[in-house]
């Protein structure tokens, strides 16, 4: 095959993704292919790197949106918008 790559490279296993399911989906497809996944964070992945990261990224995520909501609604109550300039717009005060 012209287009096989041997080794999947980033820059930790939450670049990837922080969904448990999806990278040991990923992890368990890039084994059968003979394709290592190497990040510069953490180094050559394997089974441990899935288990823990995966579970360490869930959780980041799970405690992510009530601080994210928190800092919203503090924007709000302080009369500042919670939302960004849509695309192509510009601010008019």
């Amino acid at each position: 095959m012209a287009d096989r790559f041997d080794v999947l490279e980033a820059e930790a296993l939450d670049r990837l993704s922080r969904d448990q399911e999806h990278i040991a989906g990923l992890h368990k497809r890039m084994r059968y292919l003979g394709v290592a996944i190497v990040t510069k964070a953490e180094g050559e992945i394997n089974e441990m790197h899935i288990g823990l990261g995966g579970t360490m990224s869930a959780l980041f995520l799970r405690q992510l949106a009530p601080k994210a909501h928190r800092g919203l609604e503090g924007r709000v109550k302080a009369g500042k918008s919670a939302g960004g300039i849509s695309y192509g717009y510009r601010l008019d005060r």
